[in-house]
């Protein structure tokens, strides 16, 4: 059975495979304990990475290689004859994962991570492939005291010395719970009842949850609700349009976002991690209204904004264009002229 298992879901990969412990309780589940997945041939940066690595962590810095892409304690699924008999894909009832690590890294030059190189996720070209048919099922799904960590590699890239480092994302204390979730011709998509996790930059989130799809060149996420202790904030609907998988290396110029936010409330402390020149503000804004285009130029709709304190009010329209990455995460003067509002330092 054991050997059956490791046939099925881990003899194509390129990687190691280990675990302490297989039970297989017959036309149940399985559950493993200790698994691990590691890199055979974890990335290593050219000599230019390594300078901006210095740059940021002091001139005695070693890069140390994620070599485990994915680690657990427990892992239970839970399946049903039925599916364990069908000829396509993996159906499961339930799965947990519970005190584990998953560490992504995205290589040289962006062109491929780890993650589609040990599970030959790739074409020849460095694109993803788009697995066709029914490739897995899953009624219900939890993950219990989990970690994600993501790190770009690349030659140069910016310096994030406030907020949110999104070259080497840290997010510890994972907790989720989804459900219906399945990837089937193309299209991976399910109910996100819960999600909790704190990232390393101080930004905590209480529950993240709602509908989303994601394939066939769109990310859609319908009745998305966030809430930390600051900011409560819902969409109807908020996707992202591509034509390619490449389109993400020219974010700000190549993918469409389309978004129909309900009337929320947001905190300027709640944004600074994403926008960290607002870090010196602290005021609580109501919102809503809709928002197409790309990063470099969007059209608002309506936007409504006001302090709860009614301090100030108005309704945006109109175009925006020419946001860079560096004048988004530096907006925050603008912001502070055109509400007229500071904390005091």
């Amino acid at each position: 059975i054991v050997r059956a298992v490791e046939e099925r879901f881990f003899s194509k990969l390129d990687g190691d495979v280990s675990f302490s412990k297989i039970h297989f309780r017959p036309f149940n589940a399985i559950v493993i304990r200790d698994l691990a997945i590691v890199d055979k041939n974890p990335q290593i940066p050219s000599e230019a990475a390594m300078e901006h690595f210095r740059e940021e962590h002091g001139p005695d810095y070693e890069y140390v290689p994620y070599d485990t892409l994915m680690r657990a304690k427990y892992i239970v699924a839970e399946f049903s004859l039925k599916g364990l008999l069908k000829k396509e894909g993996i159906h499961l009832k339930r799965a947990l994962v519970r005190d584990g690590r998953v560490n992504i890294v995205v290589e040289q030059q962006d062109t491929i991570t780890n993650l589609q190189r040990i599970f030959g996720m790739q074409r020849s070209n460095g694109e993803m492939k788009e697995p066709g048919g029914d490739v897995f099922d899953l009624k219900d799904a939890q993950l219990k005291n989990m970690v994600y960590s993501m790190q770009i590699i690349r030659d140069k890239h910016p310096h994030y010395k406030d907020g949110i480092n999104w070259c080497d994302l840290y997010v510890s204390d994972i907790y989720a719970h989804a459900k219906n979730v399945k990837m089937s011709k193309g299209i991976m998509s399910g109910r996100l009842d819960h999600l909790s996790f704190r990232e390393k930059s101080g930004l905590k989130v209480d529950d993240i949850s709602g509908n989303a799809a994601v394939g066939r060149g769109q990310a859609m996420v319908e009745d998305l609700h966030v809430a930390d202790s600051l900011s409560d904030v819902n969409l109807r609907y908020f996707s992202l349009s591509f034509k390619k998988p490449k389109d993400f290396r020219d974010f700000n110029e190549k993918i469409q976002l389309d978004g129909k936010l309900l009337p929320s409330t947001a905190s300027t402390s709640t944004v600074a991690y994403f926008v960290p020149s607002l870090s010196n503000m602290d005021l609580q804004i109501n919102v809503d209204g809709e928002i197409h285009g790309t990063v470099d130029s969007f059209d608002l709709r309506s936007i409504n904004l006001s302090t709860t304190d009614g301090s100030f009010g108005t309704t945006v329209y109109g175009n925006v264009s020419g946001i860079t990455a560096d004048r988004f995460r530096n907006m925050g003067a603008m912001v502070k002229t055109f509400v007229g509002m500071e904390k005091e330092t």
